[in-house]
């Protein structure tokens, strides 16, 4: 079948109703939430140079390997300097490139399909209508405001649309049996590994293709395919994982039992699930249901019967092969990114979901191929109707919440008002629009929450020397000082402490301690080597 006028006119609706949602975006600023890591204070973009090239190709950065979203932050860097707008446009054009290929990889997945029947058999679908209904849901979905609107997550979008390209290319390949469909599949998905570790799960999602076109595993050949895809996943995972392990995102010196992350992960995807239904009471920030280590409360068990109710489903659809395909292909691409290791103090992003819900989608779009031809139809459809128009305006709304820090925050605070990082957050974002009066009282109610919050009193002890305070900054880091910590982080955050207060000796005793618990994270041995010189 012909890409026909059908399928060009469902993009440009498609298109056309996202650009809309997301237009809020285009006026919205830098967040203190990474993107002055990855843009506003990194030398590394900053500067177009060989070396800076040959360094982001042969380094981790910020708990990563993703050298070319690195080298795409750089290149806009080289136009836009640090003007948000052109970050934005370049997010927004590629969240709509990634809907369209979401709907080229459907178109192809579908093509000469003899699953796209109804449920008498007396009619046929139109090709372009599951496509479609799976593209504007991808388009539309306020799940996914996070990795548009949020500069840093270029990682998303770059990762994602070369997956998309790499599955689109397969799916060919599988059709077709022509060896450039493979050679590109396999070059696509090499680009989606160096935009972002998260891409390893494609390896997996070709053995679900393979089944959805009933290949036979007795094969050979299905496998030696495969050889070079799980070869540079296990690359890439090991890369990632070292980057995670390099710069302290992998919690190695945590006390927990060792079935709390199975627990924290059924919690993860079961509200996962919910939100991908109906997206609201979304946040910035999710705070682990439970202090990690501590025990875990009762009604937290009751999230594991999601792995049971799971395996029930698959069962009962096990013969439906588009909505067990959907089904599967969101629990490949999530199942990495639900806690089962404690990575980070944030236990469900949103932005893990962008291309998993691809999966939930087609599920969806199963329920209108079932009920084409029958007389609940025209309920399906209007539900659809009410739904995307609801999505719609969700998004248009979440869209202006990431305009700046203070917005972002403030956003966060409203869900979780008790959570002293997001007030210590809040305070930084205030301080750097030079709003000194707000900054401070929020710093304040971060350590009122969270008397140990070591970053708080170094934010608070910079403001006091920015207003000439510096007798009352001094206050503020002889009080931080006196709070035992343990923990990397904590340790080297009371090191910058007492280097401010020139008591270096006592610096490099918590680097030195922290190193032990983690040799892995290269800002240490900086801050000791400068303590050292000084």
């Amino acid at each position: 079948m012909r890409f026909s006028q059908q399928h060009t006119w469902a993009i440009i609706v498609v298109l056309f109703a996202t650009c809309i949602c997301y237009l809020p975006m285009l006026n919205n600023q830098f967040t203190n939430y990474s993107d002055d890591v990855y843009i506003l204070k990194n030398p590394l973009i900053q500067h177009l140079s060989l070396s800076n090239l040959q360094y982001i190709f042969t380094s981790y950065f910020d708990g990563h390997y993703h050298p070319l979203t690195l080298l795409s932050l750089m290149l806009t860097y080289s136009i836009a300097g640090d003007s948000p707008f052109l970050y934005q446009l370049t997010n927004l054009s590629l969240h709509l490139l990634n809907t369209t290929l979401a709907y080229l990889f459907l178109y192809q997945l579908t093509l000469s399909s003899p699953t796209l029947s109804t449920s008498d058999n007396k009619s046929q679908i139109p090709h372009y209508l599951l496509p479609f209904i799976v593209a504007l849901l991808f388009g539309l979905h306020t799940l996914h405001v996070e990795s548009v609107a949020r500069i840093t997550e270029r990682k998303d979008m770059l990762f994602s649309a070369f997956l998309l390209l790499s599955l689109w290319q397969y799916t060919r390949y599988v059709q077709q049996q022509q060896i450039p469909n493979y050679v590109w599949s396999l070059a696509f998905f090499l680009l989606s590994l160096l935009s972002k570790g998260q891409a390893v799960a494609l390896a997996p999602t070709l053995w679900l293709i393979d089944s959805y076109y009933n290949r036979s595993f007795r094969s050979k050949q299905i496998w030696t395919e495969k050889i070079p895809f799980f070869a540079l996943a296990l690359l890439f995972g090991i890369l990632n994982l070292f980057a995670q392990r390099y710069t302290g995102y992998v919690w190695n010196n945590v006390n927990m039992p060792f079935y709390e992350p199975f627990v924290h992960a059924s919690y993860v995807l079961t509200h996962y699930l919910a939100k991908n239904l109906l997206p609201i009471q979304l946040s910035v920030f999710y705070p682990y249901p439970n202090a990690i280590g501590e025990p875990i409360p009762p009604t937290m068990w009751l999230y594991t019967g999601i792995w049971l109710l799971l395996a029930l489903f698959i069962y009962r659809i096990k013969y439906h092969k588009l909505l067990f395909f959907g089904i599967i292909f969101y629990l490949i691409h999530i199942i990495l990114m639900i806690r089962l290791l404690p990575i980070a103090d944030n236990i469900m992003p949103d932005r893990y979901n962008y291309v998993p819900s691809i999966g939930l989608f087609i599920m969806l779009s199963w329920i209108v191929q079932r009920f084409y031809s029958t007389n609940k139809i025209k309920i399906i459809y209007a539900f659809l109707v009410i739904y995307c128009l609801l999505l719609g305006a969700l998004t248009f709304w979440r869209t202006q919440i990431w305009h700046d820090g203070k917005s972002v925050w403030n956003d966060a605070l409203q869900q979780y008002p008790h959570v002293a990082q997001l007030w210590q957050n809040l305070g930084d974002a205030y301080l750097h629009q030079q709003d000194l009066s707000n900054g401070v009282a929020a710093l304040q109610k971060a350590i009122e929450l969270d008397p140990q919050n070591m970053l708080a009193y170094i934010s608070l002890s910079s403001a006091m020397v920015a207003n000439g305070q510096t007798n009352i900054a001094q206050q503020y880091l002889q009080k931080a000082c006196q709070i035992p910590v343990q923990g990397v982080n904590n340790l080297a955050n009371r090191a910058t402490i007492f280097s401010l207060l020139s008591q270096r000796q006592q610096a490099m005793r918590d680097l030195q301690i922290a190193l032990q618990q983690n040799p892995y994270q290269a800002k240490l041995y900086f801050n000791l080597a400068l303590l050292h010189l000084q």
